[in-house]
Protein backbone atom coordinates (compact mmCIF):
# COMPACT_ATOMS: atom_id res chain seq x y z
CA UNK A 1 0.00 0.00 0.00
CA UNK A 2 3.17 2.46 -0.02
CA UNK A 3 2.61 3.49 -3.56
CA UNK A 4 -1.39 4.08 -3.08
CA UNK A 5 -0.58 7.79 -1.44
CA UNK A 6 0.36 10.85 -2.33
CA UNK A 7 2.86 12.45 0.05
CA UNK A 8 2.11 15.84 -0.49
CA UNK A 9 -0.28 17.58 1.68
CA UNK A 10 -2.96 19.18 0.04
CA UNK A 11 -2.31 17.06 -3.62
CA UNK A 12 -5.18 15.21 -4.44
CA UNK A 13 -5.94 11.75 -3.58
CA UNK A 14 -8.58 9.14 -5.02
CA UNK A 15 -9.27 5.61 -3.82
CA UNK A 16 -9.75 3.18 -6.95
CA UNK A 17 -11.13 -0.29 -7.54
CA UNK A 18 -7.42 -1.18 -6.81
CA UNK A 19 -6.71 1.00 -3.77
CA UNK A 20 -10.16 0.37 -2.32
CA UNK A 21 -9.27 -4.03 -2.49
CA UNK A 22 -5.80 -3.40 -1.12
CA UNK A 23 -7.72 -1.70 1.80
CA UNK A 24 -10.68 -4.13 2.44
CA UNK A 25 -7.90 -7.10 2.09
CA UNK A 26 -6.09 -5.67 5.32
CA UNK A 27 -9.11 -4.81 6.71
CA UNK A 28 -9.96 -8.63 6.52
CA UNK A 29 -6.50 -9.83 7.96
CA UNK A 30 -6.43 -7.36 10.56
CA UNK A 31 -9.88 -8.53 12.15
CA UNK A 32 -8.60 -11.82 12.22
CA UNK A 33 -5.89 -11.35 14.56
CA UNK A 34 -5.80 -11.85 18.23
CA UNK A 35 -5.09 -7.65 19.61
CA UNK A 36 -8.14 -7.09 17.33
CA UNK A 37 -9.98 -9.51 18.52
CA UNK A 38 -9.11 -8.27 22.48
CA UNK A 39 -9.66 -5.00 21.21
CA UNK A 40 -13.15 -5.47 19.99
CA UNK A 41 -14.12 -6.81 23.76
CA UNK A 42 -12.64 -4.24 25.39
CA UNK A 43 -14.35 -1.56 23.57
CA UNK A 44 -17.99 -3.84 23.60
CA UNK A 45 -17.78 -4.77 27.54
CA UNK A 46 -15.82 -2.17 29.16
CA UNK A 47 -16.69 1.15 27.29
CA UNK A 48 -19.99 -0.04 26.39
CA UNK A 49 -19.96 0.14 22.54
CA UNK A 50 -22.17 -2.77 20.99
CA UNK A 51 -20.38 -3.65 17.74
CA UNK A 52 -20.70 -6.46 15.83
CA UNK A 53 -17.40 -7.37 13.05
CA UNK A 54 -18.93 -5.83 10.78
CA UNK A 55 -20.44 -2.74 12.01
CA UNK A 56 -16.52 -2.08 13.50
CA UNK A 57 -14.78 -3.15 10.13
CA UNK A 58 -17.11 -0.11 8.84
CA UNK A 59 -15.69 1.59 11.65
CA UNK A 60 -12.57 1.06 11.18
CA UNK A 61 -12.56 2.14 7.72
CA UNK A 62 -14.07 5.37 8.35
CA UNK A 63 -11.73 6.30 11.06
CA UNK A 64 -8.80 5.42 9.09
CA UNK A 65 -8.79 4.96 5.72
CA UNK A 66 -11.67 7.88 4.72
CA UNK A 67 -10.41 10.77 2.83
CA UNK A 68 -11.96 13.68 4.58
CA UNK A 69 -11.04 17.78 4.78
CA UNK A 70 -9.18 18.79 8.01
CA UNK A 71 -8.80 22.54 9.14
CA UNK A 72 -5.84 23.55 11.27
CA UNK A 73 -4.26 27.25 12.33
CA UNK A 74 -2.87 29.00 9.64
CA UNK A 75 0.28 29.19 8.26
CA UNK A 76 0.79 25.24 8.76
CA UNK A 77 -0.19 23.58 5.93
CA UNK A 78 1.00 25.44 2.18
CA UNK A 79 -1.76 25.98 -0.72
CA UNK A 80 -2.20 24.32 -3.82
CA UNK A 81 -1.11 27.17 -5.32
CA UNK A 82 2.64 27.07 -3.57
CA UNK A 83 3.00 23.25 -4.35
CA UNK A 84 2.22 24.02 -7.82
CA UNK A 85 5.07 26.73 -7.56
CA UNK A 86 7.60 24.47 -6.18
CA UNK A 87 6.70 21.75 -8.66
CA UNK A 88 7.22 23.85 -11.60
CA UNK A 89 10.91 24.95 -10.12
CA UNK A 90 11.74 21.50 -10.01
CA UNK A 91 10.31 20.59 -13.79
CA UNK A 92 11.99 24.14 -14.86
CA UNK A 93 15.63 22.85 -12.99
CA UNK A 94 15.14 19.07 -14.46
CA UNK A 95 14.64 21.10 -18.13
CA UNK A 96 17.41 22.68 -17.96
CA UNK A 97 19.37 19.72 -16.95
CA UNK A 98 18.24 17.48 -19.80
CA UNK A 99 18.90 19.89 -22.34
CA UNK A 100 22.48 20.11 -21.15
CA UNK A 101 22.51 16.53 -21.52
CA UNK A 102 21.03 16.23 -24.70
CA UNK A 103 23.25 18.46 -26.57
CA UNK A 104 26.23 16.08 -25.25
CA UNK A 105 24.58 13.27 -26.39
CA UNK A 106 24.78 15.02 -29.61
CA UNK A 107 27.85 15.86 -29.78
CA UNK A 108 28.95 12.04 -28.88
CA UNK A 109 26.62 10.49 -31.46
CA UNK A 110 27.66 12.90 -33.97
CA UNK A 111 31.46 11.31 -33.45
CA UNK A 112 30.60 7.99 -33.95
CA UNK A 113 28.90 8.68 -36.85
CA UNK A 114 31.59 10.58 -38.30
CA UNK A 115 33.81 7.45 -37.37
CA UNK A 116 31.81 4.81 -38.59
CA UNK A 117 31.37 7.02 -41.99
CA UNK A 118 35.35 7.01 -42.44
CA UNK A 119 35.38 3.07 -42.01
CA UNK A 120 32.91 2.86 -44.73
CA UNK A 121 35.03 4.79 -46.90
CA UNK A 122 38.02 2.87 -46.06
CA UNK A 123 35.87 -0.13 -46.64
CA UNK A 124 34.90 0.66 -50.73
CA UNK A 125 39.13 1.66 -51.17
CA UNK A 126 40.51 -1.69 -49.55
CA UNK A 127 37.57 -4.18 -48.72
CA UNK A 128 40.38 -6.81 -47.99
CA UNK A 129 41.79 -4.70 -44.90
CA UNK A 130 38.15 -4.54 -43.44
CA UNK A 131 37.46 -6.05 -40.11
CA UNK A 132 34.36 -7.03 -39.21
CA UNK A 133 34.57 -7.02 -35.45
CA UNK A 134 35.66 -3.23 -35.65
CA UNK A 135 32.53 -2.66 -37.69
CA UNK A 136 30.34 -4.33 -35.67
CA UNK A 137 31.82 -2.15 -32.64
CA UNK A 138 30.90 1.01 -34.66
CA UNK A 139 27.62 -0.35 -35.35
CA UNK A 140 27.15 -0.68 -31.84
CA UNK A 141 28.04 2.83 -30.66
CA UNK A 142 26.31 3.81 -33.35
CA UNK A 143 23.02 2.23 -31.91
CA UNK A 144 23.69 3.14 -28.09
CA UNK A 145 24.35 6.78 -29.05
CA UNK A 146 20.90 6.93 -30.84
CA UNK A 147 18.88 5.34 -27.77
CA UNK A 148 21.14 7.53 -25.28
CA UNK A 149 19.65 10.89 -27.58
CA UNK A 150 15.71 8.95 -27.73
CA UNK A 151 15.90 8.31 -23.65
CA UNK A 152 17.22 12.08 -22.78
CA UNK A 153 14.69 13.97 -25.18
CA UNK A 154 11.89 11.82 -23.63
CA UNK A 155 12.62 13.19 -20.41
CA UNK A 156 13.04 16.63 -21.57
CA UNK A 157 9.82 16.19 -22.89
CA UNK A 158 8.60 15.13 -19.60
CA UNK A 159 9.98 17.88 -17.92
CA UNK A 160 8.82 20.84 -20.14
CA UNK A 161 5.12 19.28 -20.00
CA UNK A 162 5.53 19.41 -16.30
CA UNK A 163 6.34 22.62 -16.56
CA UNK A 164 3.78 23.67 -18.91
CA UNK A 165 1.09 21.84 -16.29
CA UNK A 166 2.61 23.98 -13.24
CA UNK A 167 2.56 27.49 -14.77
CA UNK A 168 -1.49 27.39 -16.00
CA UNK A 169 -2.12 28.05 -12.28
CA UNK A 170 0.96 28.76 -11.11
CA UNK A 171 -0.23 32.63 -10.50
CA UNK A 172 -4.07 31.93 -9.99
CA UNK A 173 -4.72 32.20 -6.38
CA UNK A 174 -6.86 29.99 -4.78
CA UNK A 175 -10.32 30.63 -4.01
CA UNK A 176 -11.18 29.99 -0.56
CA UNK A 177 -13.99 30.83 2.03
CA UNK A 178 -13.40 33.62 4.58
CA UNK A 179 -13.10 30.72 7.46
CA UNK A 180 -10.96 29.00 5.10
CA UNK A 181 -8.76 31.72 4.79
CA UNK A 182 -8.24 31.94 9.01
CA UNK A 183 -7.71 28.45 9.68
CA UNK A 184 -5.16 25.92 7.19
CA UNK A 185 -7.58 23.63 5.10
CA UNK A 186 -6.33 19.49 4.08
CA UNK A 187 -8.41 18.54 1.70
CA UNK A 188 -7.54 14.66 1.36
CA UNK A 189 -6.64 13.76 4.58
CA UNK A 190 -6.31 9.86 6.30
CA UNK A 191 -5.31 8.70 9.47
CA UNK A 192 -3.69 5.71 7.61
CA UNK A 193 -1.94 7.72 5.29
CA UNK A 194 -0.06 10.54 7.91
CA UNK A 195 0.56 7.50 10.58
CA UNK A 196 2.00 5.02 8.37
CA UNK A 197 3.01 6.29 5.31
CA UNK A 198 3.96 9.65 6.25
CA UNK A 199 3.19 13.59 4.84
CA UNK A 200 5.55 16.48 3.43
CA UNK A 201 4.65 20.12 3.13
CA UNK A 202 6.84 23.32 2.72
CA UNK A 203 6.01 26.64 2.99
CA UNK A 204 7.03 29.08 0.48
CA UNK A 205 9.81 30.87 1.75
CA UNK A 206 11.34 28.03 3.43
CA UNK A 207 14.26 25.88 1.32
CA UNK A 208 14.08 22.60 3.55
CA UNK A 209 10.55 21.46 3.74
CA UNK A 210 8.77 19.23 6.79
CA UNK A 211 7.74 15.25 7.46
CA UNK A 212 4.48 15.40 9.14
CA UNK A 213 3.52 11.84 10.85
CA UNK A 214 5.83 8.85 10.06
CA UNK A 215 5.14 6.95 13.22
CA UNK A 216 5.78 3.36 11.71
CA UNK A 217 9.05 1.65 11.90
CA UNK A 218 8.26 -1.09 9.17
CA UNK A 219 7.78 2.41 6.86
CA UNK A 220 11.28 3.59 7.81
CA UNK A 221 12.69 -0.17 7.59
CA UNK A 222 11.65 -0.76 3.82
CA UNK A 223 13.00 2.93 3.04
CA UNK A 224 16.06 3.01 4.45
CA UNK A 225 16.77 -0.34 2.63
CA UNK A 226 15.78 1.43 -0.76
CA UNK A 227 17.95 4.52 0.32
CA UNK A 228 14.62 7.03 0.35
CA UNK A 229 15.76 8.41 3.41
CA UNK A 230 19.00 9.43 5.57
CA UNK A 231 19.35 9.21 8.85
CA UNK A 232 20.46 11.60 10.74
CA UNK A 233 20.51 10.57 14.61
CA UNK A 234 18.49 10.10 17.29
CA UNK A 235 16.44 12.82 19.14
CA UNK A 236 14.95 11.33 22.67
CA UNK A 237 13.67 14.22 24.86
CA UNK A 238 16.61 13.27 27.92
CA UNK A 239 20.39 11.56 26.74
CA UNK A 240 19.63 9.44 29.78
CA UNK A 241 17.05 7.15 28.38
CA UNK A 242 18.61 6.98 24.87
CA UNK A 243 20.21 3.58 25.95
CA UNK A 244 18.01 2.32 28.07
CA UNK A 245 16.89 -0.58 26.43
CA UNK A 246 13.38 0.15 25.62
CA UNK A 247 12.06 -1.15 21.83
CA UNK A 248 11.21 1.96 20.73
CA UNK A 249 12.98 5.16 18.75
CA UNK A 250 12.89 8.84 18.48
CA UNK A 251 14.73 10.11 15.52
CA UNK A 252 15.89 12.75 12.63
CA UNK A 253 16.05 11.96 9.15
CA UNK A 254 15.75 13.38 6.01
CA UNK A 255 13.04 12.51 3.38
CA UNK A 256 13.67 14.04 -0.02
CA UNK A 257 11.07 14.01 -3.08
CA UNK A 258 11.30 15.59 -6.32
CA UNK A 259 14.57 17.30 -5.64
CA UNK A 260 13.28 18.93 -2.48
CA UNK A 261 14.43 18.77 1.07
CA UNK A 262 11.95 17.43 3.25
CA UNK A 263 13.46 17.16 7.36
CA UNK A 264 11.20 15.29 10.25
CA UNK A 265 12.85 17.16 13.33
CA UNK A 266 11.51 14.15 15.60
CA UNK A 267 10.09 11.10 14.54
CA UNK A 268 8.90 8.12 17.03
CA UNK A 269 7.66 4.80 16.67
CA UNK A 270 7.89 1.48 18.60
CA UNK A 271 10.07 -1.16 17.25
CA UNK A 272 9.20 -4.83 15.76
CA UNK A 273 5.57 -4.11 16.88
CA UNK A 274 3.16 -5.44 14.17
CA UNK A 275 0.46 -2.81 11.72
CA UNK A 276 -2.91 -4.46 13.58
CA UNK A 277 -1.22 -4.14 16.93
CA UNK A 278 -0.76 -0.32 16.17
CA UNK A 279 -4.14 -0.55 14.77
CA UNK A 280 -5.73 -1.94 17.62
CA UNK A 281 -3.98 0.36 20.11
CA UNK A 282 -4.63 3.57 18.75
CA UNK A 283 -8.34 2.35 17.71
CA UNK A 284 -8.73 1.73 21.86
CA UNK A 285 -7.27 5.21 22.56
CA UNK A 286 -10.26 7.00 19.91
CA UNK A 287 -12.94 5.21 21.61
CA UNK A 288 -11.37 5.95 25.66
CA UNK A 289 -11.24 9.46 24.48
CA UNK A 290 -14.86 9.59 22.96
CA UNK A 291 -17.14 11.27 26.08
CA UNK A 292 -15.54 13.28 28.82
CA UNK A 293 -16.68 10.52 31.07
CA UNK A 294 -14.55 8.13 29.20
CA UNK A 295 -11.87 10.58 29.37
CA UNK A 296 -11.90 10.51 32.61
CA UNK A 297 -12.57 7.01 33.48
CA UNK A 298 -9.41 5.81 31.77
CA UNK A 299 -6.95 8.52 32.90
CA UNK A 300 -6.72 10.70 30.19
CA UNK A 301 -5.59 14.32 29.89
CA UNK A 302 -7.37 16.55 27.35
CA UNK A 303 -5.17 19.31 25.41
CA UNK A 304 -6.16 21.70 22.67
CA UNK A 305 -7.06 20.37 19.57
CA UNK A 306 -9.12 17.79 19.69
CA UNK A 307 -5.84 16.09 21.47
CA UNK A 308 -5.34 13.79 24.73
CA UNK A 309 -2.87 12.49 26.28
CA UNK A 310 -2.22 9.61 28.30
CA UNK A 311 0.74 8.39 30.55
CA UNK A 312 1.10 4.73 29.60
CA UNK A 313 3.74 2.13 31.76
CA UNK A 314 5.06 -0.86 29.25
CA UNK A 315 7.69 -3.04 30.69
CA UNK A 316 8.71 -0.58 33.05
CA UNK A 317 9.05 2.03 30.81
CA UNK A 318 6.88 5.10 30.96
CA UNK A 319 5.21 6.64 27.73
CA UNK A 320 3.29 9.82 27.34
CA UNK A 321 0.72 8.32 23.93
CA UNK A 322 -1.01 11.19 22.33
CA UNK A 323 -4.15 11.13 19.67
CA UNK A 324 -5.08 13.09 17.56
CA UNK A 325 -9.10 13.52 16.58
CA UNK A 326 -11.39 15.11 14.41
CA UNK A 327 -15.18 14.62 15.07
CA UNK A 328 -15.12 10.83 13.59
CA UNK A 329 -12.08 10.41 12.29
CA UNK A 330 -8.44 9.79 13.58
CA UNK A 331 -5.88 12.51 12.77
CA UNK A 332 -2.73 10.89 14.46
CA UNK A 333 -1.47 8.77 16.89
CA UNK A 334 2.64 8.58 18.54
CA UNK A 335 4.49 7.67 21.62
CA UNK A 336 7.28 9.80 23.39
CA UNK A 337 9.43 7.85 25.85
CA UNK A 338 9.98 9.76 28.78
CA UNK A 339 11.93 7.86 31.29
CA UNK A 340 12.19 4.41 33.35
CA UNK A 341 10.01 3.44 36.31
CA UNK A 342 11.45 2.42 39.55
CA UNK A 343 10.08 -1.35 39.26
CA UNK A 344 12.41 -1.79 36.38
CA UNK A 345 15.44 -0.14 38.20
CA UNK A 346 15.18 -2.48 41.11
CA UNK A 347 14.22 -5.29 39.37
CA UNK A 348 17.49 -4.37 37.29
CA UNK A 349 19.59 -3.78 40.56
CA UNK A 350 18.45 -7.28 41.62
CA UNK A 351 19.70 -8.91 38.65
CA UNK A 352 22.97 -7.22 38.43
CA UNK A 353 23.47 -8.57 42.53
CA UNK A 354 22.18 -12.64 41.90
CA UNK A 355 24.23 -12.39 38.74
CA UNK A 356 28.27 -13.56 39.22
CA UNK A 357 30.45 -10.76 40.42
CA UNK A 358 32.50 -9.16 38.02
CA UNK A 359 35.80 -8.81 38.93
CA UNK A 360 37.73 -5.98 37.39
CA UNK A 361 41.18 -5.68 37.40
CA UNK A 362 42.41 -2.26 39.34
CA UNK A 363 43.21 0.33 37.19
CA UNK A 364 47.35 0.48 37.33
CA UNK A 365 49.01 3.86 36.14
CA UNK A 366 50.86 2.88 32.94
CA UNK A 367 54.82 3.49 34.37
CA UNK A 368 57.01 5.41 31.85
CA UNK A 369 59.18 2.28 29.98
CA UNK A 370 62.37 1.91 30.55
CA UNK A 371 63.40 2.37 26.80
CA UNK A 372 62.11 5.76 26.70
CA UNK A 373 63.41 6.83 30.46
CA UNK A 374 66.84 5.62 29.19
CA UNK A 375 66.45 7.77 25.98
CA UNK A 376 65.66 10.94 27.34
CA UNK A 377 68.33 10.41 30.21
CA UNK A 378 71.04 10.11 27.51
CA UNK A 379 70.17 11.57 24.13
CA UNK A 380 71.09 14.68 25.49
CA UNK A 381 74.57 13.75 26.47
CA UNK A 382 75.29 11.17 23.72
CA UNK A 383 74.55 15.00 21.33
CA UNK A 384 77.16 16.88 23.60
CA UNK A 385 79.80 14.51 23.14
CA UNK A 386 79.02 13.99 19.30
CA UNK A 387 77.78 17.28 17.95
CA UNK A 388 77.50 16.26 14.14
CA UNK A 389 75.50 13.26 15.05
CA UNK A 390 72.63 12.81 13.76
CA UNK A 391 68.87 11.65 15.47
CA UNK A 392 68.46 8.77 14.17
CA UNK A 393 72.74 7.17 14.39
CA UNK A 394 71.77 8.81 18.13
CA UNK A 395 68.71 6.18 18.47
CA UNK A 396 70.42 3.60 16.89
CA UNK A 397 73.54 4.14 19.25
CA UNK A 398 71.49 4.05 21.99
CA UNK A 399 69.30 1.36 21.02
CA UNK A 400 72.47 -0.82 21.38
CA UNK A 401 73.80 0.06 24.42
CA UNK A 402 70.84 -0.49 26.04
CA UNK A 403 70.14 -4.06 24.69
CA UNK A 404 73.38 -4.68 26.11
CA UNK A 405 72.99 -3.44 29.26
CA UNK A 406 69.57 -4.73 29.00
CA UNK A 407 71.49 -8.38 28.47
CA UNK A 408 74.05 -8.19 30.91
CA UNK A 409 71.23 -7.32 33.86
CA UNK A 410 69.24 -10.46 32.58
CA UNK A 411 72.35 -12.55 32.84
CA UNK A 412 73.41 -11.46 36.47
CA UNK A 413 69.57 -11.94 37.55
CA UNK A 414 69.95 -15.62 36.48
CA UNK A 415 73.23 -16.43 38.19
CA UNK A 416 71.54 -14.89 41.49
CA UNK A 417 68.29 -16.94 40.87
CA UNK A 418 70.49 -19.96 40.54
CA UNK A 419 72.51 -19.58 43.93
CA UNK A 420 69.50 -18.13 45.86
CA UNK A 421 67.73 -21.84 44.77
CA UNK A 422 68.49 -24.65 47.58
CA UNK A 423 67.56 -27.29 44.98
CA UNK A 424 71.06 -26.16 43.21
CA UNK A 425 72.95 -24.03 45.56
CA UNK A 426 75.75 -26.84 46.56
CA UNK A 427 76.06 -25.29 49.87
CA UNK A 428 72.84 -25.95 50.72
CA UNK A 429 72.25 -29.15 49.05
CA UNK A 430 74.94 -31.87 49.72
CA UNK A 431 73.47 -33.81 46.48
CA UNK A 432 74.72 -31.19 44.13
CA UNK A 433 77.76 -30.61 45.48
CA UNK A 434 81.04 -32.36 44.06
CA UNK A 435 82.98 -32.72 46.99
CA UNK A 436 80.65 -34.02 49.34
CA UNK A 437 78.54 -36.25 46.72
CA UNK A 438 79.59 -40.31 46.90
CA UNK A 439 78.19 -40.70 43.25
CA UNK A 440 80.69 -38.02 41.66
CA UNK A 441 83.68 -38.06 44.94
CA UNK A 442 84.16 -41.93 46.41
CA UNK A 443 87.24 -39.84 48.40
CA UNK A 444 83.95 -38.48 50.37
CA UNK A 445 82.87 -42.25 51.49
CA UNK A 446 85.60 -42.77 54.63
CA UNK A 447 84.98 -46.53 54.21
CA UNK A 448 86.25 -46.39 50.36
CA UNK A 449 90.09 -45.48 51.42
CA UNK A 450 90.35 -49.12 53.39
CA UNK A 451 88.34 -51.08 50.16
CA UNK A 452 91.80 -51.07 48.21
CA UNK A 453 91.71 -54.80 47.01
CA UNK A 454 88.85 -57.96 46.68
CA UNK A 455 91.06 -59.68 48.86
CA UNK A 456 90.67 -56.85 51.71
CA UNK A 457 86.73 -55.98 51.16
CA UNK A 458 85.66 -57.97 53.97
CA UNK A 459 88.24 -56.46 56.45
CA UNK A 460 87.55 -53.02 55.06
CA UNK A 461 84.04 -53.36 55.21
CA UNK A 462 84.54 -54.71 58.89
CA UNK A 463 86.75 -51.97 59.55
CA UNK A 464 84.60 -49.32 58.67
CA UNK A 465 81.74 -50.42 60.32
CA UNK A 466 83.38 -50.84 63.66
CA UNK A 467 84.72 -47.46 63.36
CA UNK A 468 81.54 -46.13 62.98
CA UNK A 469 80.15 -47.86 65.81
CA UNK A 470 82.76 -47.00 68.08
CA UNK A 471 81.68 -43.98 70.91
CA UNK A 472 84.59 -42.12 70.90
CA UNK A 473 84.23 -42.11 66.51
CA UNK A 474 80.67 -41.11 67.11
CA UNK A 475 80.89 -37.49 67.96
CA UNK A 476 83.61 -36.97 65.93
CA UNK A 477 83.49 -36.20 61.88
CA UNK A 478 85.99 -36.09 59.02
CA UNK A 479 86.36 -33.05 56.92
CA UNK A 480 84.94 -34.53 54.05
CA UNK A 481 81.64 -35.67 55.85
CA UNK A 482 80.75 -31.93 57.19
CA UNK A 483 78.91 -30.21 54.87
Amino acid sequence: MFDNYNAYVNREERLGTHEMAEINELLDAILETKCMKIALLYINNYLGENFTVETFREKLFRMWFYLHTLKLKPGKVPRAMRMRRLRFEAASRDKNKYEIQLDQRKAEYAQVQKKFAAFLAEKQLHPENADPETEARLIAAVEEAQKSIDKTAEALAAAIKLMEESQDTSDTPVETSSEDAKEGVIDYCSGFEHVFMGEIQIQANESIGHVLGYHSWLKFYFDERAHLIDYLGTKFSKNSIANAGAPFMCVKFRWDQDGLVFVKERGSFFVGCSPEFSIAVATVCFFETETPERIERCGWEAKADDRFMRLRLIDGFKFDYYICKDKEYLVSCFEELIGVCEERRVRKRVQKLNSEPIVRKPKVKKEQSEWKRYCQENMRRLQAENPGLSDRDAYARLKSQFEELTRMASLGKTEEGNNSNPATNPATNPATNPVTNPATNPESTPCSNLATTESNSNLASTSCSEANSTPENAGSETPAQKP
